[in-house]
């Protein structure tokens, strides 16, 4: 009845319990407590898609001429009220059809984050297209179904193969199931799709105890960060060594309220102080070997990484001053000196390597469409003149969408 054009995808008839229908009811129907399709109003939405206006179906619905084929069609005398426009959330399986799949990934996408396939599937309660059945999936459920799902996935492709379920409610009363499929998992999402239209719904409803239908399955992408790139190999840089020894034991006891020079730390200090401004220690790494048969049971490598404004030959001609090492043995308990002074370009160990990059920031998260909507309210006008022998349809929820989808404007699914 509604112009060409609109399909039964557009349309949501929903049965609400109505007490009026109660009190209009026979005595012989109203003792036998025997509940009739006049025991609710049918709430119709359709949804405003394609080349039909809101106002069209506005003008259309709330028509006399409307109501009147209406009444003839439905077996029970029935009345329209409440033609209203609205904008509502838009319930699985009436979201619009999904549009072709881009191949090349979205500008859109947030850096350091690649987009993968993924398969979404939205499950409601079987119960839900019953009339005298009200009750479907609730938002305390969505834990049970991500579950639920992930022990499909992981019994059917593998376990770890694909992403982790990740369900959130829809109401009224669904639950929309993404399920990521990476590339190298071996599946594409509409293969993924085909096991979970095959079985899905049977394994959901053991594991939830209610009957669960497939209310519909659709393929997406979904952000998520990309790859950690391989870690690089510690960077070069240039650096001045040389080696700390001891020339005899014997001076060591005129010394003994110095420190000995068997802490690394302690040179590492000195060295950083010692040094041309702005060294620091941070740059300086000294490295304890142990000797044997030698006049001291150790030795000392110390290596300083040319960084800031000082230059490699300023350090190198520092360290290889005379004064600079008589200092040093002045500094110490035992009597040392510095050797093999040289250049060199090393590795840079940790902790004297740069800092890491700070972590990427999560995804953008996507809030669920919103569309313009004509609502209008179908309900019994006199119970007790039921035309129930004569010609018409029961009144429903699947004869209210059979009717609205056969006489609204075309492009109306």
């Amino acid at each position: 009845t509604l112009p060409a054009g609109i399909a039964g995808r557009d349309i949501v008839v929903t049965a609400v319990r109505d007490g009026r229908g109660r009190r209009l009811q026979s005595a012989v129907e109203a003792s036998s407590g025997a509940e009739g399709p006049c025991d609710f109003i049918y709430v119709c939405e359709i949804f405003v898609r394609g080349n039909v206006s809101s106002a069209t179906l506005v003008n259309i619905t709330n028509s006399t001429e409307f109501e009147a084929d209406l009444d003839e069609f439905i077996a029970e005398s029935v009345g329209i009220t409440d033609v209203r426009e609205a904008g509502e959330l838009v319930p699985s399986p009436f979201q619009p059809p999904s549009l072709p799949p881009a191949s090349p990934p979205s500008p859109e996408l947030p850096p350091g984050f690649n987009s993968i396939p993924t398969a979404e599937t939205t499950l409601t309660s079987s119960a839900r297209r019953r009339a005298r059945a009200l009750s479907g999936l609730s938002e305390e459920q969505v834990a049970d179904v991500e579950q639920s799902v992930a022990a499909y996935n992981s019994e059917t492709f593998g376990v770890g193969v694909l992403g982790d379920p990740q369900a959130v409610f829809v109401p009224p009363d669904s639950i929309l199931v993404v399920v990521p499929v990476p590339p190298e998992s071996g599946f594409t999402a509409e293969l993924v799709g085909a096991a979970y239209a095959d079985s899905l719904e049977a394994q959901v409803s053991d594991d939830l105890g209610v009957p669960i239908t497939i209310a519909s399955i659709t393929f997406g992408q979904l952000a998520v960060p990309a790859p950690s790139p391989p870690p690089l190999p510690p960077p070069l840089e240039d650096a001045v060594d040389w080696v700390v020894f001891c020339t005899s034991l014997t001076s060591a006891a005129s010394k003994p309220e110095l420190l000995p020079a068997s802490s690394a730390e302690l040179l590492s200090e000195y060295f950083a102080s010692a040094l041309p401004c702005c060294v620091g220690l941070a740059n300086v790494q000294t490295l304890r070997r142990s000797l044997s048969g030698g006049v001291c049971d150790f030795e000392y490598d110390v290596r300083v990484f040319v960084r800031s404004n000082v230059s490699a030959e300023a350090i190198a001609a520092k360290a290889s001053d005379l004064v600079f090492s008589l200092l040093l043995d002045a500094a110490f308990k035992e009597p040392l000196r510095i050797r093999e002074v040289r250049f060199a370009v090393a590795l840079v160990p940790s902790p004297f390597a740069p800092p890491s990059p700070p972590a990427l920031p999560p995804p953008p998260s996507t809030p669920p469409p919103l569309e313009e909507v004509v609502r209008l309210e179908v309900a019994c006008t006199d119970v007790v003149a039921r035309r129930i022998l004569q010609s018409g349809t029961q009144l429903s929820e699947e004869s209210l969408t059979a009717y609205l989808t056969a006489t609204l404007p075309a492009g109306i699914a």
